[in-house]
């Protein structure tokens, strides 16, 4: 009888693969899914079984919906892109002052990533309640393993906490060199959100009208904004171009406040939008009719909105979005020195959000209703534009480029 301790497997470990290592990180998840099991006591998504270990069941009580009819589940999953590199890369920075203070480090990844997901459900009229999470590195073994892994759970439990979402689970997986980046321990992260939604509450697009208002929503605190989770293969490439391969040094020298400002973690709108259109139970108010939303990531205001508003063959026009943070329009000028980088007014406002995070559309007396709610959550809601006939996006622009000019984004030809 040949005997062997559990975990030992010689080969395995050879291939790069450190089960004991994987089952510490496997733990650290486990304590974020713990901390969170409190944000929905009494409503759907409370925990009806909590594991008593990191590979136990557990699972959300559906006894709260009895009774209630027009229910929809669904999900949704996205993830950070490429910012995980940025975030690694200001880790070798000492000169970032209060860096985790300001969640400038993954834990403001995690935090993307629950924005990412949790807001485009939202967008839909769905109230989210839950959220899972994939981590593929390329080692769990080193203590920079560890720490960040401390990071992201930290971000996974501020979250969750923000939004009122439990988090159900946390995957991780050592897949050596199949994931790459900058330094030796590299990882990508990825998220799926589950929530409810009632088919009266669906917002689709399809109740958008002429003359509707186009309402943007940013954070008071100017610390709120930012490039969000969308833009950081422009902005890597362009930053390297310009300084080389170790950039964040000459950013350092020239712009710590670019690398500040590209760290800031997504803003969670998730709460004043389920507020704001009722959430699952139709039971609880309405507080604002919302024909439309959107979420301004990859495509920026030309590319979303106009998807939107292709459901009733509208267009809009904006005539006052907000302005884009300074780092945007100086990611744009160091673009301009580069051919195949250069990134004009017309071309910013199609990779960047250049300023105009969410966008709600509402039909012509509902604004002060929204400007209350928007208060209550302590943000700012300014009317930006409105719905028009003639389809395609009409926008004055507040980029680097052609500041004041109108710019016309034409729906392609079917």
């Amino acid at each position: 009888m040949i005997e062997v301790e559990i975990g030992e497997a010689a080969s395995y470990a050879a291939a790069g693969v450190d089960i004991h290592a994987g089952d510490e990180i496997s733990r650290m998840w486990y304590e974020a899914v713990e901390a969170t099991f409190g944000n929905r006591v009494g409503i759907l998504g409370q925990m009806a079984m909590k594991a008593g270990n990191f590979s136990g069941f557990r699972g959300w009580d559906m006894d709260l919906i009895q009774g209630q009819y027009g229910l929809i589940l669904t999900g949704g999953v996205d993830g950070a892109g490429t910012k995980p590199e940025l975030a690694k890369r200001a880790r070798y920075l000492q000169y970032v002052a209060n860096i985790q203070e300001g969640f400038r480090d993954h834990t403001g990844v995690a935090q993307d990533v629950m924005a990412m997901c949790l807001d485009d459900l939202a967008r839909d009229g769905v109230e989210p309640f839950g959220m899972f999470m994939l981590y593929d590195t390329s080692s769990l073994k080193p203590d920079e393993a560890k720490n960040v892994t401390k990071q992201l759970t930290n971000g996974v439990i501020y979250s969750s906490e923000f939004a009122k979402v439990v988090f159900l689970n946390g995957e991780s997986a050592e897949l050596g060199e199949a994931v790459g980046g900058y330094g030796d321990f590299n990882y990508n992260l990825g998220g799926f959100a589950i929530g409810m939604a009632h088919k009266d509450r669906i917002i689709t697009g399809e109740e958008v009208k002429t003359g509707d208002s186009i309402m943007a929503i940013r954070t008071k605190d100017e610390e709120g904004r930012g490039f969000r989770s969308n833009g950081f293969s422009l902005v890597r490439k362009v930053l390297h171009e310009k300084y080389g391969m170790e950039w964040h040094h000459g950013v350092a020298d020239e712009h710590p406040q670019l690398l500040n400002d590209a760290l800031r973690p997504s803003h969670i709108f998730t709460p004043i939008l389920v507020d704001m259109n009722g959430g699952y139970d139709v039971n609880r108010k309405q507080r604002v009719e919302l024909s439309g939303v959107v979420h301004v990531t990859g495509g920026g205001i030309p590319g979303k909105l106009q998807r939107l508003l292709a459901r009733t063959g509208k267009g809009a026009v904006i005539d006052n979005p907000f302005e884009p943070i300074d780092s945007m329009k100086l990611i744009q000028e160091m673009s301009m020195s580069y051919d195949d980088l250069a990134t004009p007014d017309p071309s910013a406002y199609q990779s960047l959000n250049m300023g105009n995070e969410m966008l709600v559309i509402l039909h012509p007396g509902q604004e002060d209703l929204a400007q209350k709610v928007a208060e209550e959550h302590d943000k700012e809601i300014e009317k930006i534009g409105e719905v028009v006939d003639l389809p395609g996006i009409e926008l004055k622009s507040k980029g680097t480029t052609n500041e004041g000019e109108w710019i016309r984004f034409n729906p392609k030809a079917a």
